[in-house]
Protein backbone atom coordinates (compact mmCIF):
# COMPACT_ATOMS: atom_id res chain seq x y z
CA UNK A 1 0.00 0.00 0.00
CA UNK A 2 0.52 3.71 -0.38
CA UNK A 3 3.62 4.63 2.46
CA UNK A 4 4.34 0.52 2.88
CA UNK A 5 2.82 -1.70 5.44
CA UNK A 6 1.61 -0.71 8.65
CA UNK A 7 1.58 3.01 7.63
CA UNK A 8 -2.08 3.16 7.86
CA UNK A 9 -3.02 0.79 10.63
CA UNK A 10 -6.34 1.41 10.87
CA UNK A 11 -7.38 0.80 7.09
CA UNK A 12 -5.22 -1.80 6.58
CA UNK A 13 -6.25 -4.40 9.24
CA UNK A 14 -9.92 -2.82 9.21
CA UNK A 15 -9.89 -1.48 12.73
CA UNK A 16 -13.06 -0.19 13.87
CA UNK A 17 -12.65 -0.93 17.49
CA UNK A 18 -10.09 0.28 20.31
CA UNK A 19 -9.75 -1.98 23.46
CA UNK A 20 -8.80 -0.58 27.06
CA UNK A 21 -7.72 -2.94 29.90
CA UNK A 22 -7.40 -1.68 33.67
CA UNK A 23 -6.63 -3.35 36.83
CA UNK A 24 -7.10 -1.86 39.73
CA UNK A 25 -4.66 -4.10 42.03
CA UNK A 26 -5.46 -5.19 45.62
CA UNK A 27 -4.99 -2.50 48.04
CA UNK A 28 -2.60 0.01 46.54
CA UNK A 29 -2.96 2.37 49.86
CA UNK A 30 0.45 2.33 50.09
CA UNK A 31 1.56 3.23 54.40
CA UNK A 32 -2.08 4.95 54.64
CA UNK A 33 -1.14 7.36 51.66
CA UNK A 34 -4.09 6.32 50.10
CA UNK A 35 -2.99 6.54 45.96
CA UNK A 36 -5.57 3.74 45.98
CA UNK A 37 -8.18 2.92 48.46
CA UNK A 38 -9.69 -0.79 48.59
CA UNK A 39 -12.66 0.65 50.79
CA UNK A 40 -16.41 1.80 49.64
CA UNK A 41 -17.47 0.70 46.48
CA UNK A 42 -17.45 2.59 42.60
CA UNK A 43 -19.92 1.94 40.13
CA UNK A 44 -19.13 4.68 37.23
CA UNK A 45 -15.98 4.38 34.85
CA UNK A 46 -14.69 6.60 31.92
CA UNK A 47 -11.49 7.76 30.18
CA UNK A 48 -10.05 11.13 30.56
CA UNK A 49 -7.84 12.61 28.48
CA UNK A 50 -5.26 15.35 29.07
CA UNK A 51 -6.51 16.44 32.68
CA UNK A 52 -4.79 19.30 34.38
CA UNK A 53 -2.83 18.62 37.94
CA UNK A 54 -3.83 21.46 40.72
CA UNK A 55 -1.28 21.06 42.74
CA UNK A 56 2.68 19.65 41.53
CA UNK A 57 5.12 20.03 43.99
CA UNK A 58 8.89 20.35 42.66
CA UNK A 59 11.94 19.64 44.91
CA UNK A 60 14.81 21.58 43.40
CA UNK A 61 18.35 19.86 43.04
CA UNK A 62 19.74 23.41 44.58
CA UNK A 63 23.05 21.93 44.60
CA UNK A 64 23.17 21.92 40.92
CA UNK A 65 20.70 24.80 39.96
CA UNK A 66 19.29 27.87 41.09
CA UNK A 67 16.83 27.65 44.12
CA UNK A 68 12.83 27.98 44.18
CA UNK A 69 13.07 31.52 45.02
CA UNK A 70 14.93 32.52 41.70
CA UNK A 71 12.02 32.30 39.74
CA UNK A 72 9.03 35.11 39.24
CA UNK A 73 5.36 34.52 40.74
CA UNK A 74 2.89 33.44 38.47
CA UNK A 75 5.30 32.74 36.00
CA UNK A 76 4.86 29.24 33.59
CA UNK A 77 7.71 26.64 33.67
CA UNK A 78 8.21 24.57 30.95
CA UNK A 79 10.33 20.95 31.26
CA UNK A 80 11.30 20.31 27.10
CA UNK A 81 9.85 17.29 25.77
CA UNK A 82 11.97 14.14 24.91
CA UNK A 83 11.80 10.32 24.45
CA UNK A 84 10.64 9.57 27.78
CA UNK A 85 8.79 12.33 28.91
CA UNK A 86 5.96 14.88 27.26
CA UNK A 87 7.23 17.85 28.21
CA UNK A 88 5.69 18.81 31.51
CA UNK A 89 4.57 22.55 31.78
CA UNK A 90 2.68 24.61 34.84
CA UNK A 91 2.17 28.10 36.70
CA UNK A 92 3.93 28.90 39.70
CA UNK A 93 1.46 29.39 42.93
CA UNK A 94 4.06 29.26 45.62
CA UNK A 95 8.17 29.17 45.80
CA UNK A 96 10.87 28.52 48.42
CA UNK A 97 14.35 28.33 48.92
CA UNK A 98 13.48 24.04 47.67
CA UNK A 99 10.23 23.86 46.32
CA UNK A 100 8.05 25.09 43.44
CA UNK A 101 4.13 24.98 44.04
CA UNK A 102 2.27 24.66 40.36
CA UNK A 103 -1.21 24.02 38.91
CA UNK A 104 -2.39 23.96 35.93
CA UNK A 105 -0.12 21.27 34.81
CA UNK A 106 -0.13 19.58 31.58
CA UNK A 107 2.34 16.95 30.47
CA UNK A 108 5.13 14.87 33.08
CA UNK A 109 7.75 16.24 35.05
CA UNK A 110 10.55 13.58 35.24
CA UNK A 111 13.40 13.92 38.06
CA UNK A 112 16.72 14.68 36.45
CA UNK A 113 15.96 17.29 33.75
CA UNK A 114 15.77 20.93 34.07
CA UNK A 115 12.58 23.36 33.83
CA UNK A 116 12.96 27.02 32.69
CA UNK A 117 11.02 29.98 33.77
CA UNK A 118 8.99 31.42 30.86
CA UNK A 119 8.73 35.48 32.36
CA UNK A 120 12.46 34.89 34.04
CA UNK A 121 14.47 32.30 31.78
CA UNK A 122 15.74 30.89 34.89
CA UNK A 123 16.41 27.32 34.84
CA UNK A 124 16.69 24.75 37.60
CA UNK A 125 17.31 20.88 37.89
CA UNK A 126 14.61 19.23 39.18
CA UNK A 127 15.52 16.24 42.29
CA UNK A 128 12.11 14.82 42.54
CA UNK A 129 8.22 15.80 42.25
CA UNK A 130 4.55 14.75 44.20
CA UNK A 131 1.31 15.07 42.08
CA UNK A 132 -0.92 15.44 45.57
CA UNK A 133 -0.24 16.01 49.38
CA UNK A 134 0.48 11.95 49.16
CA UNK A 135 3.71 10.72 49.80
CA UNK A 136 5.09 9.50 46.16
CA UNK A 137 2.07 10.42 44.12
CA UNK A 138 2.59 10.64 40.35
CA UNK A 139 1.11 11.53 37.25
CA UNK A 140 0.03 7.77 37.35
CA UNK A 141 -2.89 8.07 39.44
CA UNK A 142 -5.10 10.88 40.77
CA UNK A 143 -7.88 11.39 44.12
CA UNK A 144 -10.66 13.99 43.20
CA UNK A 145 -11.71 13.52 46.71
CA UNK A 146 -11.43 16.75 49.40
CA UNK A 147 -9.59 15.33 51.76
CA UNK A 148 -9.76 16.79 55.21
CA UNK A 149 -6.24 16.23 57.71
CA UNK A 150 -5.65 16.39 61.12
CA UNK A 151 -8.78 14.40 61.93
CA UNK A 152 -10.17 15.11 65.63
CA UNK A 153 -13.23 13.49 66.39
CA UNK A 154 -15.08 14.96 68.85
CA UNK A 155 -17.57 12.23 69.86
CA UNK A 156 -17.55 8.70 70.76
CA UNK A 157 -19.68 7.14 68.38
CA UNK A 158 -18.81 6.21 64.37
CA UNK A 159 -19.31 7.95 61.21
CA UNK A 160 -21.66 6.01 58.85
CA UNK A 161 -20.06 5.76 55.11
CA UNK A 162 -21.79 7.57 52.49
CA UNK A 163 -23.78 9.41 54.70
CA UNK A 164 -23.67 13.70 54.00
CA UNK A 165 -21.87 15.58 56.52
CA UNK A 166 -21.94 19.24 56.91
CA UNK A 167 -20.05 22.06 58.67
CA UNK A 168 -22.99 24.67 59.85
CA UNK A 169 -20.52 27.78 60.06
CA UNK A 170 -19.93 28.15 56.38
CA UNK A 171 -23.08 25.42 55.11
CA UNK A 172 -20.55 23.37 53.04
CA UNK A 173 -21.45 19.89 53.16
CA UNK A 174 -20.47 16.25 50.84
CA UNK A 175 -20.50 12.68 51.41
CA UNK A 176 -18.43 10.91 53.42
CA UNK A 177 -16.03 8.48 51.20
CA UNK A 178 -14.13 7.14 54.45
CA UNK A 179 -12.23 8.11 57.12
CA UNK A 180 -8.70 6.03 56.87
CA UNK A 181 -6.13 4.44 59.39
CA UNK A 182 -4.22 8.05 58.89
CA UNK A 183 -7.59 9.82 60.36
CA UNK A 184 -8.12 12.01 56.82
CA UNK A 185 -11.61 12.06 56.17
CA UNK A 186 -12.12 12.05 52.56
CA UNK A 187 -15.12 13.60 50.77
CA UNK A 188 -17.20 13.22 47.76
CA UNK A 189 -19.80 15.40 45.97
CA UNK A 190 -18.38 18.62 48.29
CA UNK A 191 -20.60 22.05 48.32
CA UNK A 192 -18.93 25.16 49.27
CA UNK A 193 -15.57 25.40 50.87
CA UNK A 194 -14.74 23.41 54.39
CA UNK A 195 -12.80 25.72 56.71
CA UNK A 196 -9.91 23.93 59.15
CA UNK A 197 -9.64 24.97 62.72
CA UNK A 198 -7.11 26.56 64.66
CA UNK A 199 -5.95 27.94 67.69
CA UNK A 200 -8.32 30.70 67.33
CA UNK A 201 -11.53 28.80 66.30
CA UNK A 202 -12.83 25.34 65.99
CA UNK A 203 -14.90 24.25 62.88
CA UNK A 204 -16.81 21.41 63.67
CA UNK A 205 -18.23 18.75 61.13
CA UNK A 206 -21.28 16.62 61.71
CA UNK A 207 -23.11 13.56 60.47
CA UNK A 208 -26.89 13.86 59.15
CA UNK A 209 -27.32 10.48 59.86
CA UNK A 210 -24.82 9.31 62.82
CA UNK A 211 -24.83 12.85 64.57
CA UNK A 212 -21.04 12.62 65.08
CA UNK A 213 -18.86 15.52 64.80
CA UNK A 214 -15.12 16.14 63.86
CA UNK A 215 -13.11 18.86 63.43
CA UNK A 216 -9.84 19.37 60.59
CA UNK A 217 -7.01 21.42 60.79
CA UNK A 218 -5.81 21.16 57.01
CA UNK A 219 -7.36 20.01 53.33
CA UNK A 220 -5.83 18.69 50.31
CA UNK A 221 -7.29 17.56 46.91
CA UNK A 222 -8.97 17.65 44.35
CA UNK A 223 -5.74 16.51 42.42
CA UNK A 224 -6.65 17.98 39.03
CA UNK A 225 -8.13 21.57 38.24
CA UNK A 226 -12.07 20.96 37.94
CA UNK A 227 -13.57 20.63 35.03
CA UNK A 228 -10.06 20.26 33.02
CA UNK A 229 -9.64 17.39 30.40
CA UNK A 230 -11.89 15.92 27.82
CA UNK A 231 -13.97 12.67 28.93
CA UNK A 232 -13.85 10.47 26.02
CA UNK A 233 -16.06 7.44 27.68
CA UNK A 234 -18.46 7.50 31.26
CA UNK A 235 -20.10 4.33 32.27
CA UNK A 236 -22.47 3.77 35.12
CA UNK A 237 -22.65 -0.03 36.08
CA UNK A 238 -25.82 -1.10 36.98
CA UNK A 239 -24.37 -2.55 39.92
CA UNK A 240 -22.15 -0.90 42.53
CA UNK A 241 -18.48 -2.72 42.93
CA UNK A 242 -16.88 -2.88 46.08
CA UNK A 243 -13.07 -3.02 46.43
CA UNK A 244 -11.46 -4.90 48.27
CA UNK A 245 -7.55 -5.12 49.65
CA UNK A 246 -7.16 -9.05 48.80
CA UNK A 247 -8.77 -8.94 45.59
CA UNK A 248 -8.34 -7.01 42.02
CA UNK A 249 -10.74 -5.70 39.57
CA UNK A 250 -10.54 -5.49 36.18
CA UNK A 251 -11.87 -2.54 33.91
CA UNK A 252 -12.06 -3.46 30.12
CA UNK A 253 -13.91 -0.86 27.89
CA UNK A 254 -14.63 -1.29 23.98
CA UNK A 255 -14.56 1.56 21.96
CA UNK A 256 -15.95 1.61 18.28
CA UNK A 257 -14.75 4.11 15.85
Amino acid sequence: PKGGHASDPINELYSDTVGVSVNFVDDEEVSGAGQMPAVNDFRTVGILKDPLFANVVITMNTATSNDGTSFTANEIVTQSTNATHGGGSGRITASDTSTLNLTNVSGQFVSGLRITGGTSGVTGNVHSFKTSDKDGSSFNIFDQRLRLTGFDKQTSGNFTIDEVVKQPDTGANGVLHHINSSSIAALTQVKGNFLASDDSEDFEVEGVTSAQRFKFTGKAGPDLVKNSGEILYVENLSDAITRDNTQTETIKVMIKF
